[in-house]
Parts: structure tokens; C-alpha cells; sequence
């Protein structure tokens, strides 16, 4: 089986590490630009969607083939139809696309066409299409003249997660990411200076926690494809290997209450204390962290000036820090390594490595 993993751009490497733990039948094909193309079994869909802190989406690949004209799709689209929905159910194609100039609704309109004549050439029924609440939904990604076509296994990204009601400064799978590209071994005590939300330590947490995905309706659920029996047990085991011992955690802020919240709703631990990032000492933590920002450029300095006094501190301080920020002119001493993309989100991630 392959899947297409959607993962945030500059992350890739990250995410593949993070896949090849949870499955050692995991093999990364190819890196994309926000994408990895994976090789691996059945189970590991339910693993990946139920675990991964660094995948928004899980695509069954079902074609693979090169894009010149929208009516490619009806063309080159072929799998067993039946094996995936019923006749009662509703379904909808969604279309991602980087650098490729057919519209949209064109591509998504002659796939769906050949999803309906194939299950009616098989079932002799006729399926229905749900732009809104379909049952199951197929997506295409194109990059370029490449064209990837499927079932999501996910449905709901997993980038918005259950602990959080609404989006917040800095998009949880980033966070996730960047916890684990700054090379934390969960020995170490961790710090978030800048905490706000709390995303990040919560982020950290988790991944110290091994705690899952709960409380989702993926979009296997409806799918006769896979067994719900087999989803449980695997569910039921990595339930068993959450952790709920001290994560050795900690965030800090003027005002901590959000943060608060969103760790109980998470289900993790983590020590927050309402103190500023300069008042507070770093010495023997791991620092992660994402900067603050203000849109407005006529305060934007205020910013400037608060990083640069706490970018000394930290740099006589810690031995390892690693941060995203969007306004690269922020840091003078800490080395810029990459630029990361997650929708509208773009920042610049920092690092002093001890």
C-alpha cells in the first residue's frame, strides 16, 4: 500500500523520523514539498492517523499518473469502487493542487464522474455526491503534471486538534514538528518562554506523554475497506502506552490561564508559571519556542527590542534552543537553518545546538 502523508513544508525529513517510529513497516519513497510518499501495510493507516503529531492528513493512494488535461482524471482514475463505498452512501472529490493551471472543478467534476460509472457498471447502482457532510471523500493532489489520487483516510485535518477551540498563534502540527526537530530526548527538562496559548508545551507533552489522537471520526470509519474491529485493537494498545508521569515540561507567560486550559483539555502535564521569559531563568532547560509577532509594523519594534534583550540571555543561558519566527531580523547571534510553510503560516527556524 502507499500513502501520501501532507506534513508541513521543511518539515519533511522530520516527519518521516517521526512515521519510521511508529511503524517499522514504514518506508519513505520520496520527499515533496509538504508531502512524503510512503510505502507501508494496512494496519499502519490506523497508527499513523490514531499517533502522528506530524501528519495533517493520511491519503490512500489509489492512481498515480501524469496530468495534462482534466480529462485525464476520467482516463487514468481506475480502482474497485465498490470496495470503499456503499450505494447509500454520499461522496465528494477534493482537489489540492501546487502549479497546475486546470481548474479545479473541472478535475474534481471528470473524477467524479468516473467514481459514479464505475460503481454503477458494478453495482448497477447510482452513487450520490455531498459537497458538505459527504461519507467518504476521495482527493486528488497535483504537483505539477503529477497527478495522486485516493481516499482520505483522515477526513478532519489532523492539525486541528481536539484541545483546542479555536486557531491560535502558531499551527499545532508546526509546533509538533518543532519539538522534534530540535532534537528534545524527553530526559531533559523543557522550556517554552514565550508560551501564550501553550501550543508548544502542549505540543511537547504530548509527544513526551504518548498521548494519541482521541476523540476523532476519522474517514475510515465509514469506509468498508477497513475494519473498525482491527482499528480498536490497535487503538486499545497505544491507549495502553500513554504515559501519565511528570513530562518535565514547562511553559511561562505573563498570563498562563489559556495555556492552562488547553493542557487539561489535552490531558497532559505541563508546568506553567505566570512569570516573563527575561524573569525567568533557562539554565538547564532544552528551550523551544515560537516568537511572538505583531502584524502592525508601527509596533513590531516593541518586539524587536523584548528579542534581543532575551537573545542574549538565552545565548549565555542554554546550550540548546531552537525557535520559529516570522520577522527574520529578529535574532542576531542564533543561526537561521530553514524556512518552514503551513498554509499562511511562514517563519524562519532559529537554532543554537549545545
Amino acid at each position: 500500500m502507499r500513502l501520501l502523508i501532507e506534513t508541513v513544508e521543511g518539515f519533511e525529513k522530520t516527519c518521516g523520523e517521526e512515521l519510521e517510529k511508529i511503524s517499522e513497516t514504514i518506508e519513505v519513497e520520496k520527499q515533496m514539498k509538504g508531502y512524503l510518499l510512503l510505502k507501508t501495510d494496512k494496519d499502519d493507516v490506523f497508527k499513523i492517523n490514531y499517533v502522528a503529531g506530524t501528519v495533517n492528513r493520511v491519503l490512500q493512494v489509489l492512481n498515480e499518473f501524469e496530468l495534462e488535461k482534466s480529462e485525464d482524471c476520467y482516463e487514468k482514475v481506475s480502482f474497485d469502487v465498490e470496495e470503499f463505498i456503499e450505494k447509500d452512501q454520499k461522496f465528494v472529490v477534493r482537489v489540492e493542487k501546487q502549479g497546475n493551471d486546470i481548474p479545479s472543478n473541472k478535475l474534481a467534476r471528470e473524477t467524479g464522474q468516473k467514481i459514479v460509472d464505475n460503481f454503477r457498471e458494478a453495482k448497477g447502482e447510482t452513487l450520490s455526491v455531498d459537497l458538505e457532510k459527504p461519507d467518504i471523500v476521495f482527493r486528488l493532489y497535483i504537483f505539477e503534471d503529477k497527478a495522486f489520487f485516493g481516499f482520505d483516510t483522515t477526513k478532519e485535518p489532523l492539525n486541528k486538534r481536539r484541545y483546542l477551540e479555536k486557531e491560535v498563534d502558531v499551527p499545532p502540527i508546526l509546533a509538533n514538528c518543532l519539538v522534534r526537530y530540535s532534537g528534545w530526548d524527553e530526559k531533559t527538562k523543557l522550556m517554552d518562554p514565550f508560551t501564550r496559548n501553550g501550543v508548544v508545551a502542549v505540543e511537547a507533552a504530548r509527544i513526551a506523554s504518548n498521548t494519541p489522537n482521541k476523540g476523532r471520526k476519522f474517514g475510515f470509519v465509514d469506509s468498508k475497506y477497513y475494519s473498525n474491529k482491527k482499528y480498536s485493537e490497535i487503538a486499545n494498545r497505544l491507549n495502553s502506552e500513554m504515559k501519565v508521569e511528570d513530562t518535565g515540561v514547562k511553559g511561562c507567560d505573563k498570563d498562563v490561564s489559556q495555556a492552562r486550559i488547553h493542557a487539561e483539555s489535552a490531558g497532559v502535564k505541563v508546568d506553567f508559571e505566570e512569570v516573563t521569559a527575561m524573569e525567568q531563568s533557562l539554565k538547564d532547560y532544552h528551550v523551544v519556542f515560537d516568537t511572538p509577532f505583531l502584524p502592525r509594523k508601527s509596533k513590531r519594534k516593541l518586539i524587536a527590542d523584548y528579542i534581543s534583550k532575551f537573545e542574549r540571555k538565552a545565548v549565555s543561558e542554554v546550550k540548546s534552543l531552537t525557535c520559529t519566527s516570522r520577522d527574520p531580523s529578529f535574532y542576531k547571534e542564533l543561526e537561521r537553518v530553514k524556512k518552514v510553510v503551513w498554509n499562511s503560516f511562514e517563519a524562519h527556524v532559529f537554532q543554537k545546538e549545545g
